[in-house]
Order: C-alpha cells, then structure tokens, then sequence
C-alpha cells in the first residue's frame, strides 16, 4: 500500500504504486469545484445555440490573450439578457467551475450574463434588426435580382482602398468588358452614413447604372458602426437599384447586409457576383453547341437510314415495275370482269328467251296460232259463251292474221258440232254472207 499524505489525505503517488487516471481525475474534479463560483470577464466566440434545447455552448476568451475556457449556458439564463447573445459580446458572467472525470474536459457552468463594453451596442443594434425586420426591410421575397449583364456598375468604397481593386479586378477578370463607376467616400466615422447615403441616391438616380456595390475591407465594430445605421439601411432598402453589400465583415453581418439584394462575404466575392463569368459562359455555351451538333448528327444519321430504308423497297428501286405490276393486275381484273359479264349475259339471254316462250304460252296470240280464235260483241266484249250470242247479231272473230265480221244466224248453246252436209250448207250457198252456228 502506498503511503498517505496527512495534509490532505492523498495517498503519495510512487513508481511502484502509481495513480489511475481515474483517481487524479477525481482529485482533480474535487479541487477544482472547490474553488465555487466566480466572476469571468471574456469575449463570447464559437457560439453554438442549439435551437430546442435547453443549453447553448460557447467559448469564452482572454480579452487580452488568447486563452479560452468552454462554458455551457442554460436558455433561462440566456433569456433574461438584454438582447440577444452573438459572436463577439464582451461579457461578465457568474460560473461554476465544472471538471468532467470520464473525459478530462474542464468548462464553466454559467449561472449569469452580464454585458460590458460594446456589449450594449450591440443588444442595441440587435433590437434594431428586430424592429427593421417586423417592418419587412429584409423580407427576401422583395429582392430584386441582379441583372446579368450589367452595362455598368455603381461601386461605393474609401479612400484609395484596398477593396475597390478587390472588386474592379475580379469582375475584370470574369468579364472583361464590365464599366464601373466608381465614388470614394467615407466609409467610418462620423461622416460615414451620409457620404454613402449620398453616394448611393446619386447613382440610383442615374440610368445608366444597373447595380450598386458598397463595400469596405472589414474592421473592427466600431470601423463598422455606419454600416448598422438605421438611415443607411432603409436608404439601401429604397433604392430602385439592385444593391450589393460587400463589408468583408466575417465576425458579424452589418445591417445593410440584410437590406442588400445581395450581400457577399467579402468584396472579392462581390466582384465575382455582380457580372458573369466569361470562361463559365464560353464553357456552357459551347457546350450548349456541342449538344445541338450532337443532336442534328443523331437526327440526320436517323433521317438517313429511314431514306437507305426506303431505297431497298423494289418501288422505290424500280417504279416502273410497281406500275407495271398494277398494270397487269388491272389487265387481269378487266379480263376476268369482262368474263363474268359475258356469262352473266348469257345466262340472262337465256332466262329471258325461257320467259319470252312462257309468255308467248300465255299470250291470246299464241293461242290464236294454234288454230283458236276470239269472237267479239260490236262493244269490244268477249263472247265465251252461246248463249250470250243472239240471231241476227253481229259480231266479230280475230284470227291469228285478220279478223272477219260475220251475222249470227243460229246458235247452239248445246255445243254440238256442226256437221257437213247439214243444213246449213245449203244455207250458207243461199246465203253465202251468213254463219249459221249449230
């Protein structure tokens, strides 16, 4: 066993009886959360709020070296602070020490927050932003798009400054054709706001001017205070111009960047926004041309072996013979309807001859030929009958050929048949103009 330190009641550590990382954690955690709470003053970086969740985490740092310390913070605290917490906040801040045995990772639990410094200003600048978003300044819905081949550009920046060059160069190189129209004004201080101001409604009033740049190097927040000015963003916001903001300001995002139709990071990330690239355009239009060579190739080799398909049909290879072969199949169809035709003929020459004879058979002539013959009353009647005939009478017989008018002297209604030799012959040589009937 090793031997113990009476001060604290530690065990000694030796190398025959050496510590587990366990215990000095342990050790370690007790030490240090007896130290209590105490007050920190830092700067608030790497903020990580977590919406949802009860805790946020932050790092807090030196103010005057690069140390840092972790530090978790619960939302009911965050939420009794004026404004609201960001990257950058100088504050003070009541914590317990918190020593995390399993990991070896030492934090801070925060139990207050309280500003100092810009702190204030910036809870202010928060509540603007509040205010000038609940009146829609920064409604995406109401950005105006940039244009894509503007003629010429508005740029706003200071004196001599570096990212007027950052901005004039990286559109040049895009676009070599690009037009700018350049106004150095005061871009800190206490004339910051107006000259800009001013600036920005000179070049909304012109024509000739499709977008505005304002831009600036970056700097620290108090370099940077116009650029969260209430009159210059709702100066940004009116412009009948799209605007670009181009502060260069990665801590944080000035209010106009909010304003803006476009805000870009930093002012060479504007000059390659505000006008298109030539390199990218060429790239995509030649490869837009490439597509339509692509496509008429494949649509003319397609049109061209529907053609070669066409050329191997016989028609095509000998249209004579197409109408000759028609030629023949019409010579044939007239031939074989000529045929028909002429045996339909027959048959009904036939037909017709059979019922010319059957009509002949019924036709009073035909009876009359055979020997018979028709007597007619003078008033056109057929007399079928002796009996009808009276004497004296006249009356007409129609023979096959001819007709003969003769006296009825007689009648026989009997139908005996007359007799030679009877007498009626000598009768009829006494009368030879009369018919005696029996």
């Amino acid at each position: 066993m090793g031997s113990m330190s009476s001060a604290n009641n530690i065990k000694l550590s030796t190398p025959d009886e050496p510590w587990s990382i366990n215990y000095v954690n342990y050790q370690v955690k007790g030490w240090i959360e007896r130290l209590g709470e105490v007050w920190l003053v830092g700067q608030v970086t790497q903020l990580r709020k977590r919406p949802g969740n009860v805790t946020s985490f932050f790092t807090l740092r030196d103010l005057d070296s690069q140390v840092t310390v972790s530090a978790k913070v619960f939302a009911t605290v965050l939420d009794q602070m004026p404004g609201e917490l960001q990257d950058g906040d100088k504050i003070i801040v009541r914590a317990k020490p918190v020593f995390y045995e399993k990991t070896g990772a030492y934090s801070m639990d925060v139990r207050e927050i309280r500003r100092t410094g810009t702190g204030n200003f910036l809870a202010q600048i928060d509540e603007l932003r509040r205010k000038l978003a609940a009146e829609g300044l920064f409604n995406p819905e109401l950005k105006k798009p940039l244009p894509f081949w503007p003629r010429k550009i508005g740029l706003i920046c200071g004196h001599e400054a570096r990212a007027r060059q950052d901005v004039i160069v990286n559109a040049s190189k895009q676009w070599p054709l690009v037009q700018f129209e350049v106004r150095e004004v005061a871009v800190q201080g206490v004339h910051c706001v107006s000259s800009v101001c001013a600036a920005l409604a000179e070049f909304d009033a012109r024509p000739d001017i499709e977008v505005i740049v304002i831009t600036r190097g970056g700097g620290s927040l108090e370099d940077l205070l116009g650029f969260y000015d209430e009159q210059m963003v709702r100066a940004v916001y009116a412009a009948r111009t799209p605007v670009v903001s181009a502060i260069g300001h990665e801590e944080d995002r000035p209010l106009i960047d909010f304003a803006a139709d476009y805000a870009a990071t930093t002012p060479t990330d504007a000059g390659k926004k505000i006008v298109p690239s030539l390199v990218e355009e060429e790239r995509v239009i030649g490869g837009a041309a490439q597509q339509v060579r692509s496509i008429f190739t494949q649509r003319l080799n397609h049109e061209q072996q529907v053609i070669d398909s066409f050329m191997l049909n016989p028609v095509l290879k000998d249209p004579a013979g197409f109408v000759r072969a028609q030629e023949q199949a019409l010579i044939a169809d007239v031939q074989r309807l000529s045929m028909v035709w002429s045996s339909r003929l027959q048959h009904e020459e036939m037909q017709i001859g059979k019922l010319e004879a059957q009509l002949k058979g019924y036709s009073p002539l035909g009876v009359l030929e055979r020997g018979f013959s028709i007597m007619r009353k003078p008033d056109g009647s057929v007399v079928t009958s002796a009996s009808e005939l009276s004497k004296g009478e006249m009356v007409e017989t129609v023979f096959a050929e001819g007709s003969a008018v003769a006296k009825i002297i007689g009648a026989n209604p009997n139908g005996a048949p007359w007799q030679e030799g009877s007498p009626s012959k000598a009768s009829e040589a006494a009368n030879g103009d009369e018919t005696r009937l029996y």
